[in-house]
Formats: C-alpha cells, sequence, structure tokens
C-alpha cells in the first residue's frame, strides 16, 4: 500500500479522476486488512495464557545474563570507561555462557544466579562498585517500575 499512497502525495493538490483508481484500491484493501489484524490481535490477547512461573523459569536459564546490560549501564556511572566496563561485563557473561553450555547449574543454594556469583568475585567491578549496587542491578522491579503508568496511559 506505501507505493500507490506516495505516488498519490504528489497528485494531493490535484483532484482528478487520474488516481482515483489507485485509491479505490489500497485505502479500503489497507483498512479491511488493519481491521482483520485488530480482531486477530484481540482474540490472541483474549485467549493467551500467562504462565508467571514458566516466564521465571525461562529467565533463570540465563544464569542472571539477561542483567549484563544493566550492569553495563552502571559501571560508566561509577567512573569505569565504556571500554573497560564493557570488557569486565564481557569477561564475566563469557565465563557463565560456558558453564551453562557445560550443563553447570545457573544458581547457586541461595537462589543467587552464576552471574552475579561471578560479578560478586570480580575484584576489578567490585573496585568500582558495591555488593549492594551489584544486586541492585539484579532486581527485576527496576524493569517494571512504570507498568502501571504505562496501562494508565494506554487506557486512558
Amino acid at each position: 500500500y506505501v507505493n500507490p499512497a506516495m505516488e498519490n502525495v504528489a497528485l494531493w493538490h490535484e483532484r482528478d479522476i487520474s488516481h482515483s483508481s489507485t485509491e479505490r484500491f489500497w485505502l479500503p484493501d489497507a483498512f479491511i486488512t488493519t481491521n482483520f489484524m485488530m480482531h486477530r490481535i484481540n482474540n490472541v490477547i483474549a485467549n493467551l495464557t500467562v504462565m508467571p512461573e514458566n516466564m521465571m523459569r525461562n529467565l533463570n536459564l540465563t544464569g542472571g545474563l539477561v542483567f549484563s546490560q544493566r550492569v553495563l549501564l552502571e559501571l560508566p556511572l561509577a567512573g569505569v570507561s565504556r571500554e573497560d566496563a564493557y570488557r569486565i561485563v564481557q569477561r564475566n557473561a563469557m565465563k557463565v555462557w560456558e558453564e551453562i553450555q557445560q550443563g553447570k547449574s545457573t544458581t547457586n543454594d541461595k537462589g543467587e544466579s552464576l552471574y552475579l556469583q561471578y560479578l560478586l568475585a570480580d575484584d576489578e567491578l567490585r573496585s568500582s562498585l558495591s555488593e549492594e549496587q551489584i544486586r541492585e542491578c539484579f532486581n527485576f522491579d527496576y524493569y517494571t517500575k512504570n507498568v502501571d503508568k504505562i496501562f494508565a496511559r494506554v487506557f486512558k
């Protein structure tokens, strides 16, 4: 639909019959397709089964690697160069990835992720971030803190 619509832009100031055939084709078809898509997504959402336990299990399968970006963003705030931060995060992430590939457990007895354990044991990292700061990077609430605001805006 983009091509006929874009070709139509050049003729907006000229209302004649030369482009009406394309309008008769793509405008209704685009709206019918959009209507179909809306009904389909409505059906998907209405019948969606959310399994929080499975979601958490899948996140935990990563050994905490899902939090590497947050650690990477915290280090420059603590005065570490972006390059050094990347090197620290990648070094520990690769250790975790290799251990996951070998079938090692992704958590310890306390339920702490493998990645968190490696970060807490990394002296270079610990010289820049405290244990509390590192643990805060692994807080799921950080990622969902604006959910209520988003829903309020969407359903306003």
